[in-house]
């Protein structure tokens, strides 16, 4: 058996838009891992040298003629080889170490999991205890091509490919694991391209993944789980919207910059000029604390009148908020 897993390749595949400034180091750890049988990256139309860069690599390069997107680049990759199994990586990522890549990899060669997801450093340290009510949309991820190959057309297009994956590896086939390796960042798309241009690109990023997961949970919902799914989801909906409400209540009582300054303190530690940090404190400025507050109360009441609702069903919101906790199983 040991000898069977030993001879099946495993190939790593790398999406990139003009990320001249990062691939470099990203194909540096992959070439000098040595377990790839092939690295792949796949230019997405990239307007820089992000191509010129990569070349000069033991790479197999591909080049989209125009931006495509990166389901559709990872897809291009998949095709391109044969291999039983695939490590995708951003081209952005930084701090990746050999021994993350083995931790990442090894239980997917071993059987252990169908896909196992690295999770990058979290700005806000207290979201690694919340990863199973948040989708896992790490882009260092080992799984089997046989996970891929399930996975419909619709959701290899842009950002829907990692919300696609995530579900089917739990509702059509052996599950998922996944770790968050400290040290392990990406360089946020406010810094890339411009506060504004990096904000509406999240915008739609954002739009992508939650169109992803509305069809995952209304269409593609195993039938005797859509009843119970929709109702986990509209109490777990109540939750975050009680939680924000008291995340403005919390910013009224202490003051709004204090608040900022507390949530996004480790972002600050590791970028004194975040973008999206300073636009925060900027608007904390511009509000009273007595429209804060306002909000916060309203957000509460209306969100705890759903789960006072939600609560009739108990029995289907437990079942419903359990399995989608069975998920995500750290490693």
């Amino acid at each position: 058996m040991d000898q069977q897993k030993n001879t099946k390749k495993i190939v790593a595949i790398v999406p990139a838009y003009n990320e001249q400034d990062r691939i470099g180091d990203v194909l540096s750890i992959l070439v000098g891992d040595g377990r790839f049988s092939e690295i792949i990256v796949v230019d997405d139309g990239s307007t820089d040298n992000t191509g010129a860069i990569a070349t000069e690599y033991p790479v197999t390069f591909l080049q989209n003629k125009v931006n495509s997107g990166k389901g559709y680049s990872m897809n291009k990759g998949v095709q391109h080889t044969d291999a039983d199994y695939i490590f995708f990586i951003d081209a952005d990522v930084s701090g990746m170490t050999h021994d993350i890549l083995s931790q990442i990899i090894t239980p997917v060669i071993e059987g252990k999991t169908e896909m196992f997801i690295g999770m990058r450093n979290r700005k806000m340290y207290y979201l690694r205890y919340l990863l199973w009510f948040v989708p896992l949309l790490g882009g260092e991820r080992a799984l089997t091509r046989e996970l891929w190959l399930q996975v419909p057309a619709f959701y290899k297009n842009r950002f829907r490919i990692e919300a696609g994956l995530n579900f089917y590896a739990h509702h059509y086939g052996k599950g998922f694991q996944f770790g968050v390796f400290e040290g392990l960042t990406q360089v946020i798309k406010e810094k890339k391209y411009g506060f504004w241009n990096g904000f509406v690109g999240r915008i739609k990023m954002s739009y992508e993944v939650l169109s992803a997961q509305y069809r995952l949970h209304v269409v593609d919902m195993p039938t005797f789980l859509k009843k119970k799914r929709k109702l986990a989801l509209w109490g777990l909906q109540s939750i975050v919207g009680m939680l924000l409400g008291i995340a403005f209540l919390a910013a009224a009582y202490i003051g709004p910059t204090k608040f900022v300054t507390w949530v996004f303190h480790e972002e600050l530690l590791e970028d004194p000029n975040a973008y999206l940090t300073h636009f925060l404190f900027r608007s904390a400025e511009n509000i009273t604390v007595g429209i804060i507050a306002l909000i916060g109360f309203f957000l509460i009441l209306v969100h705890t009148s759903t789960l006072i609702y939600t609560g009739r069903h108990l029995p289907h919101f437990i079942s419903g908020l359990l399995y989608k906790r069975k998920v995500y199983k750290k490693d």
